[in-house]
């Protein structure tokens, strides 16, 4: 890709500030050899550029801002609408007409590494003599880990959701135009809220299982500490105490009282912790 630095068409844009970030971003996106998009599957040609509902987040333009600015570009002839994808998925492509400002320079022997430096064209390596490869594309200019992070979170969301047939695809494509939009933002944020309150729920269960298990083995270590102490006092302070039990009980169950019966027992060992140290003192 080529810059030129032509006056009228450059100050033209330096007063449309976010023409010229989507002209920019534009450029650095298009094609430099025929071919289809990984992101979408949509056929391009030398030039021409995918563009979608992210783009205008990704040169800091609100919606609005954005439409005009992408019309300014088609009115000045900079740029033409080359078609529209099916369903509105993926967004416009748009092909660069105009090289005042950006040349795209398609793929051939120029590009070769190996040849002679200075030569017109892209080029790489030391000068002739040495075997001619094709260089690879790389982008020069890689996405954030905090963007690569959230942009792999939110395929995998819709992935989970049965949304995706292409992850990989799909993400490219995201990163190609600068991010999520502000609706796969929300989404993303609200499954997010979602699991935190699941998990902070499952958290709050576990701690009241935990305090439950504890308060219960308390109150058994404490009904045994008290049996133990009932059983250490002499036979007529035990009879007092027996007594003083069965006068709390219900008149029916008093009328049949019987340490023999299991729940007698048992009733008489969970109200002793209570009275037993007004018995020993």
């Amino acid at each position: 890709m080529k810059l030129h630095r032509r006056g009228e068409a450059l100050a033209l844009l330096l007063r449309h500030p976010h023409a010229l970030s989507l002209l920019t971003l534009l450029a650095t996106r298009a094609r430099f050899s025929a071919g289809r998009d990984p992101g979408s599957g949509v056929e391009l040609q030398v030039g021409e550029a995918l563009t979608g509902r992210g783009d205008a987040a990704a040169i800091g333009a609100t919606p609005r801002q954005y439409r005009v600015c992408k019309d300014q570009l088609i009115r000045w002839g900079f740029v033409t609408t080359s078609m529209a994808t099916k369903g509105a998925t993926w967004g416009t492509v748009l092909k660069l007409t105009d090289s005042a400002i950006y040349e795209v320079v398609p793929l051939d022997k120029g590009h070769l590494e190996g040849q002679v430096e200075g030569h017109a064209g892209a080029t790489w390596g030391p000068p002739g003599g040495h075997e001619s490869k094709t260089v690879q594309h790389i982008d020069p200019f890689p996405p954030p880990p905090q963007m690569e992070e959230e942009v792999e979170e939110y395929v995998w969301l819709a992935d989970q959701r049965g949304r995706v047939k292409n992850r990989q695809g799909l993400k490219r494509h995201i990163l190609s135009r600068g991010g999520l939009t502000q609706d796969e933002r929300r989404e993303l944020q609200e499954w997010k809220d979602a699991k935190a309150a699941k998990e902070k729920k499952a958290r709050e269960a576990q701690a009241l299982a935990a305090r439950l298990a504890a308060e219960k083995q308390n109150r058994k270590d404490e009904v045994e500490r008290a049996w133990n102490e009932f059983q250490a006092l002499s036979k007529p302070i035990q009879a007092k105490v027996i007594n003083n039990f069965r006068a709390d009980l219900h008149p029916l169950i008093r009328r049949d009282f019987s340490l023999d019966k299991p729940s007698i027992l048992f009733s008489l060992k969970e109200w002793l912790p209570d009275k037993i140290k007004e018995h020993v003192q």
